[in-house]
């Protein structure tokens, strides 16, 4: 073995060498605030040819049945590298990418996936899930984009799949992948298919009670011409991943930047028209929707902005993210406990260590008592069943500014992980 030197091997005195090899240091890195999942269309570049500077890891070179490529874009520039809407395969990862940097995002992580026979529209193949389920897992509380859920963008007559077919689809995607939102913290944006009646009725039933929100356009028809074929969702993605760490802003009333759409010329009658107010058309289904209104001059406001996790329409997207931070900072301190004993001693001091850790949002104002004033109540108990053993913390507050009233409870099992619930 050459040592590089020979001055050790000529030293008198015996010397005992130890060889090891060190991990490298890398310091804690902030989850993503956004992450566009896909998959990529057959035989389509390697992303880590292309742009090797943007590659965080990748399974590239393992005998898998899916490989993955997990890069990180901070310039939209970069995004030309990404799937288009070219044929036989289109897809929407590059113009998601390009609208979220439109809309503010300063920074987004792409992970997509090679899964042999799917196309990028096929996201509720059981192999995309399980293919990047190992390089989202640490993404805690970072906002889900998939812009191809819904199906490949319909550019002209006859291209889209049938509407019973995308609905199904986006179905099994969603069901697939919504625990994987709510165990990580995570809120999932989704494009909404522009279907209605049974179809619609269909999909939302489907759609109730997970971590996400469905974004759909509304405007007159030469701004849908212009830029309904985009990701809204991937609009409201970057105006949220435009403000890391805050997420008490509200998303209901602002401005979106919309970038460059697609070119088209109404004709002098449309023009005659499009200056006229829409009329408003009476829909029961609205309020599920964060709708996003075309205003013109490649802008649009957001409407309203709720969540579809439960109860529904009593969450909107910034009460969301607060809840689950909050959730992940209990979580976090209870964890601490998973090997100590199930008495009173222990009760107490992982009751007293919870409300350390929710101090600073009680500070703030946004986590009050449970009456809508104070601090939240946090009692730490032993349960006492001679069977299961445990800890279990109760958590009564109210989410200020939306005066949401939450009850959570922490059990704690010896050496099991900590399971928290909203009761």
């Amino acid at each position: 073995m050459d040592l590089g030197s020979t001055s050790l091997i000529r030293h008198s005195r015996p010397v005992r060498v130890e060889v090891g090899v060190a991990p490298p240091k890398r310091k804690a890195e902030r989850p993503p605030d956004l992450c566009v999942a896909g998959i990529v269309p057959p035989d389509f570049p390697w992303l880590s040819d292309m742009i090797p500077t943007a590659l965080v890891r990748n399974s590239r070179f393992r005998d898998e049945a899916v490989v993955v490529e997990h890069i990180r874009l901070s310039s939209p520039e970069a995004a030309r590298f990404l799937p288009g809407l070219s044929y036989p395969f289109p897809s929407r990862i590059r113009t998601a990418v390009q609208s979220a940097f439109a809309s503010g995002a300063k920074v987004v992580d792409v992970v997509l996936a090679r899964v042999k026979g799917r196309a990028p529209w096929e996201l509720d193949a059981p192999e995309f899930k399980f293919g990047i389920d190992p390089f989202v897992a640490d993404m805690v509380g970072t906002t889900m984009l998939y812009p191809d859920l819904g199906g490949p963008a319909p550019l002209s007559r006859g291209e889209s799949i049938p509407g019973e077919e995308k609905v199904q689809r986006m179905i099994r995607a969603i069901e697939n992948l919504a625990p994987t939102w709510r165990e990580r913290y995570q809120l999932a944006l989704v494009d909404a298919l522009p279907v209605y009646g049974e179809l619609e009725a269909r999909l939302l039933r489907a759609c109730l009670l997970k971590d996400l929100s469905l974004v759909r356009f509304e405007g007159d028809a030469g701004q849908l011409v212009r830029h309904g074929w985009k990701s809204g969702a991937a609009h409201v993605a970057g105006f949220l991943a435009a403000q890391p760490g805050n997420v008490l802003t509200p998303l209901q009333g602002q401005k979106l930047r919309l970038g460059e759409g697609r070119y088209f010329n109404p004709g002098r009658r449309a023009r005659l028209q499009f200056h006229r107010s829409p009329v408003p058309v009476e829909n029961s289904t609205e309020d599920m929707y964060v709708r996003v209104h075309l205003t013109g001059n490649d802008q649009a406001a957001v409407l309203s902005e709720p969540v579809l996790r439960g109860p529904v329409g009593g969450w909107t997207i910034p009460a969301t993210r607060v809840i689950k931070v909050i959730h992940w900072r209990i979580m976090e301190s209870s964890s601490r406990f998973v090997f100590e004993r199930a008495d009173t001693a222990r009760a107490v001091a992982i009751g007293v260590q919870v409300g350390r850790s929710l101090e600073p949002y009680a500070k703030a104002g946004v986590l009050v008592g449970a009456s809508g004033s104070g601090m939240p109540s946090v009692r730490g108990s032993v349960v006492r069943d001679p069977a299961a053993p445990g800890l279990r913390v109760d958590i009564s507050a109210q989410v200020r500014p939306w005066a949401h009233s939450v009850n959570i409870r922490v059990s704690m099992r010896p050496g099991a992980a900590p399971q928290i619930a909203e009761v």
